[in-house]
């Protein structure tokens, strides 16, 4: 966390009182600047409980399903393109081979011709299998991705605290800015602020949706079924 007051970091502490151990937050300088972590925390949570609005969660779940079905589409057109492909140079390979065994072509055009389209067959059977692995994997993400902006109080109070860092430092680009009114909200990171502003540019929604196909790079980092802490 950043101080409200200098813009150094904030540290935590411990001091005793009357009613038992008490935490805090506050400054590595000398501005003397001071706040509870327990207000703090509730602070956070509750700026957390209205990060990313529910109309544009399930906005953004129509339109990674939306991407997903369109890409899947276009995706099966070019797996039959590969496969044909596949098929035709395992053809010729076979052709090729057949004048080899006539006697019609030299063993050394031979090698030559099979080296030559075996190449090609393992690279169209990589692009084949990558297009199954971007599909599969796209609307598991996203779903996993709009759970925990719909309940990210819960996962945030019942994480530990590597998670919970993990969690502040996928949501926001910079550090948090805690006074004793009010949890400031820096900037977001590029998935949260863009989910943030489907509404404002719905017309360049389709458009940017592949941007994010790789949201296993923003959910991964959270266990999505967290439970309590010890």
């Amino acid at each position: 966390m950043q101080c409200p007051k200098c813009g150094r970091n904030l540290t935590g502490s411990a001091s005793k009182g009357k009613g038992g151990r008490y935490f805090y937050y506050h400054c590595i300088s000398p501005c003397g600047n001071r706040l509870k972590a327990e207000d703090a925390n509730d602070k956070f949570i509750k700026k957390l409980a209205i990060a990313v609005k529910e109309e544009h969660i399930t906005l953004f779940e129509h339109v990674m399903r939306d991407h997903y079905h369109k890409s899947n589409k276009d995706n099966s057109k070019v797996a039959s393109e590969l496969k044909a492909e596949i098929e035709k140079n395992r053809e010729r390979i076979a052709k090729a081979q057949q004048l080899m065994v006539d006697g019609e072509l030299p063993a050394a055009d031979y090698r030559e011709i099979k080296i030559r389209y075996e190449a090609a067959i393992q690279r169209q059977e990589r692009e084949l299998n990558s297009l199954s692995q971007v599909d599969n994997n796209l609307l598991e993400y996203a779903e996993a991705a709009a759970d925990i902006l719909r309940n990210l109080p819960m996962y945030f109070s019942t994480a530990s605290l590597p998670v919970q860092q993990k969690i502040v430092s996928s949501i926001y680009a910079e550090k948090l800015i805690i006074d004793e009114k009010e949890c400031r909200t820096p900037k977001y990171n590029d998935v949260i602020e863009w989910i943030s502003t489907l509404g404002a540019a719905s017309g360049e929604i389709k458009k940017q949706a592949s941007k994010f196909g790789s949201l296993s790079d923003w959910v991964t980092p959270w266990d999505s079924n967290p439970g309590p802490t010890d």
